[in-house]
């Protein structure tokens, strides 16, 4: 249920599922579904807490998804069981009893999500930092004169990224949210795409928001404390547009 717990058997998920298509040449495939919860969901500690998506993205042989809407979470979901790859499949444990439209067009690997269109500066997040904070910062922002485009990651391995770069390159000016600790998560990696790939479109530095690299705490004012609100987002695309 955990995605914590997933460390347990990461030989046979990283080492063995993840490789053995590449190392057979094509001959042997690993059509598995891994599904597990991520995220902090209020006072649960670091065991129960953990989003190990960076763990999984560098692996190299495994897909990586994590929904925010209910049509994500299907459409992910059934590319996942339809992919001849092992995918890891995350959904944060504060969205596991949110109700939603599927809607008919579907979301394959490698898609990602513009969840708020906007002009001057993109936001770009997964998970329970999409399903929240991010897009909540991007109407606290609306209030306060700026248009942010925000984007939703659904798909991190393969990521999206002709969505991120094509924002990027009209914005100039780009934003993380990400759940997991800052050394080696999503938005490092989202922040070196931008800076190797658009960086001549970039009008001020990226900006990462994302959870110091300290295990989550139980208490639950130190939990609110490391956790990444619509608040904390805001400002950092107001400093951006300020640089």
């Amino acid at each position: 249920m955990f995605a914590s717990f997933a460390y347990v058997c990461l030989d046979q998920v990283v080492n063995q599922a993840g490789r053995i298509r590449s190392m057979s040449g094509g001959q042997f495939r690993v059509p598995l579904t891994l599904v597990a919860s991520a995220g902090a969901a209020g006072a649960n500690a670091a065991h129960h807490s953990e989003t190990p998506h960076p763990t999984f993205m560098a692996a190299g042989g495994l897909n990586v998804v994590f929904p925010s809407t209910v049509h994500a979470a299907y459409w992910l979901t059934r590319a996942a069981i339809a992919s001849d790859d092992p995918t890891v499949v995350l959904f944060h444990p504060a969205l596991a009893g949110e109700r939603g439209t599927v809607g008919e067009e579907p979301l394959a690997l490698g898609a990602a999500v513009v969840d708020r269109t906007g002009d001057d500066v993109t936001i770009v997040a997964c998970g329970g930092m999409m399903a929240k904070r991010a897009r909540e910062a991007g109407a606290l922002l609306e209030e306060r004169g700026v248009s942010a485009e925000v984007i939703d990651a659904c798909s991190l391995v393969p990521l999206g990224r002709d969505v991120i770069l094509g924002s990027v390159r009209r914005t100039g000016r780009l934003v993380v949210a990400d759940e997991a600790r800052q050394t080696c998560s999503a938005a490092s990696e989202i922040a070196a795409l931008a800076a190797e790939q658009a960086f001549d479109a970039l009008r001020a530095p990226v900006r990462r928001v994302c959870v110091p690299d300290v295990p989550i705490p139980f208490s639950p004012p130190l939990e609110r404390a490391l956790l990444p609100d619509a608040e904390r987002i805001a400002g950092a695309a107001q400093e951006v547009l300020r640089a």
